[in-house]
């Protein structure tokens, strides 16, 4: 097959007509692809797709004989090409079919002038749109500026944007709903973009050639990204509309966008779109603790954040009944300044969980009726290697055990004051003597279980099985009065 005929009004291209012939009857007759063909041919995918996606091209275009009834002379011609034969023998031996019925508007579209007046940008405007060349990179006659042959281009691809966007919908079999679905934009554009009322904007054209490409095979992976479709996980997850969040949680808009792009909140885009896990919001509309470190852990990945949490991989505090409460409630509860619950959260005497930057909310269930630390909680911090969040779930699942919140406790003085004796005493018998259950929960502050007042033999044999361990004693000892 000879490779002589070239393109008509002097626009340049890397396929000739022969070339293109031979391309139409390998992606028609064979179902080759676009990459495959381009291999074939030595050339990039880009020039052939830019050939061959014009708006008369696609599956079924020309179609084989089916019951009795010939093939199209087309066919019959694209058959000869295939098989070696040039693109003038082919339309020569066979009548009622000529060049540019084989071609199509694979070839005309490439040449079609633009509105400029000046056959040289029209030219250059052509070869940069074919050929896929930045402006930059092409070597323009004398006379010729660069603007005005950007300015050719854009014309074209403003003419040419409701052309493209019927024929992906057409060509794929969508109605104007199913497409802004399938490229994930509203409706309400693409509608506009296709009765002309608005143009195709560069975003619309992009993903309307990606969703073309994508069905054509040809660059699958990055098609994919430009569209964006959602993904299994994402249909079963129940999530919320950026304002949809915004209102639950009721802030602004631009703060949650703000809280997203800082890694505190779990964010999955389609497109240009946001879309948030309901799961990172309690049922009051307050953000859990814990969503910045799933974050964290999937490396900044909102989707693989999502997966974590819905294999069980990530653990984040259940939606309700969780008995967090803000720093407020906290300081109230516990009768302390700001100051003081930092330290306190610090030293990790309390659990403080983070939600974002420095708010933190607190497990009220780690206190007893008078707002006291309970028993277990620094211990259940060191377990945790000073982890709250860990912390928290293991006192939560029961793996580190705390008493009830209202179970009553005496400190050191208020026993001494129902035993008649002084502070020290008491500590003296609690230490040297091992009379009395007593378990430190800050430093020179211990809790005693008042009801070792009733028992005191079962306190003291407590304290003996224990071998030394507070904790231990003291829950040995609630365990058996029922406490």
């Amino acid at each position: 097959m000879t490779d002589n005929t070239e393109p008509a009004q002097g626009t340049e291209s890397k396929l000739s007509k022969d070339l293109v012939a031979l391309a139409i009857a390998r992606v028609e007759l064979e179902g080759a692809t676009f990459q495959q063909v381009a291999a074939e041919f030595g050339v990039h995918p880009k020039t052939v797709w830019n050939r061959l996606s014009s708006e008369s091209m696609g599956v079924g275009w020309s179609s084989p004989g089916v019951d009795g009834v010939p093939a199209s002379p087309r066919r019959t011609a694209l058959e000869k090409i295939r098989d070696g034969a040039s693109l003038e023998e082919a339309v020569s031996a066979i009548n009622g079919v000529t060049a540019d019925d084989v071609l199509g508007s694979a070839w005309d579209q490439s040449i079609k002038p633009g509105p400029d007046k000046d056959p040289e940008v029209s030219r250059a405007a052509d070869r940069a749109l074919s050929e896929n060349l930045d402006v930059d990179r092409l070597e323009l006659p004398a006379g010729v500026s660069a603007r005005a042959v950007r300015r050719a281009i854009a014309d074209r691809k403003s003419d040419g944007g409701v052309r493209l966007l019927e024929r992906v919908r057409q060509r794929h079999g969508y109605d104007v709903d199913e497409l802004a679905r399938a490229i994930d934009l509203p409706v309400g554009a693409v509608r506009h973009a296709s009765s002309g009322k608005t143009p195709v904007t560069g975003k619309l054209r992009d993903r309307l050639e990606a969703l073309d490409r994508l069905q054509a095979g040809v660059a699958p992976e990055k098609a994919a990204k430009k569209i964006a479709p959602a993904s299994d996980l994402f249909d079963r997850m129940a999530m919320l509309s950026h304002l949809d969040m915004a209102r639950f949680v009721g802030g602004h808009p631009s703060r949650l966008s703000d809280q997203s792009k800082r890694g505190h909140v779990i964010a999955v885009h389609r497109g240009n779109r946001a879309y948030y896990p309901e799961r990172q919001v309690d049922t009051e509309g307050r953000m859990l603790p814990g969503v910045a470190k799933v974050l964290a852990e999937a490396g900044g990945d909102p989707e693989e954040a999502c997966r974590m949490m819905w294999d069980g991989e990530a653990w984040l505090p259940p939606r309700e009944g969780h008995g967090l409460v803000s720093r407020e409630e906290m300081m109230s509860l516990m009768g302390v300044d700001r100051a003081r619950l930092v330290s306190l959260r610090d030293q990790g005497i309390v659990i403080g969980l983070q939600v974002s930057g420095r708010v933190h909310r607190y497990p009220v269930w780690q206190l007893d009726a008078k707002g006291r630390p309970l028993p277990g909680v620094k211990a259940a911090i060191e377990e945790a290697d000073g982890d709250h969040m860990l912390a928290y779930r293991r006192i939560f699942e029961g793996r580190s055990w705390i008493p009830d919140a209202e179970t009553p406790f005496l400190d050191q003085d208020e026993m001494a004051a129902r035993l008649g004796v002084s502070a020290d005493k008491v500590m003296a018998l609690r230490r040297v003597d091992g009379e009395f259950v007593g378990v430190r929960v800050q430093h020179h502050f211990i809790l005693f279980p008042e009801a070792q007042l009733a028992h005191p033999e079962i306190a003291k044999d407590c304290v003996a099985e224990a071998g030394g361990d507070d904790l231990e004693a003291c829950k040995l000892f609630l365990e058996r009065v029922g406490a």
